[in-house]
């Protein structure tokens, strides 16, 4: 469940870089033509997108973090059985 979340939200950020990079070129074009107005809106945009990128990367690493704590806690739980099953055996 966390592996798929933690893919979907690769994903999203794959696309806002995406759209990040065709607002850059589409600001320096309003440059270009003359239009700082239009230029300054635009990474207005961008930058609202970076922080929703920035805000994904976090969720996505404390997600990664709890995969990283479930394996850990998975691999005790079978270690603490196995060591039971030794003693019983005993």
């Amino acid at each position: 469940m966390l592996d798929q979340q933690i893919k979907d939200l690769e994903l999203r950020i794959s696309n806002l870089e995406t759209k990040t990079n065709a607002l850059t070129e589409e600001a320096k074009a309003k440059l270009k033509a003359g239009d700082k107005a239009g230029a300054k809106r635009i990474l207005g945009k961008k930058k609202k997108i970076v922080d929703q990128i920035k805000q994904s990367e976090g969720a996505m690493a404390m997600m990664e973090e709890q995969k990283l704590m479930l394996d850990s806690a998975e691999q005790t739980r079978a270690m603490m059985q196995a060591i039971k099953a030794g003693n019983e055996d005993s």
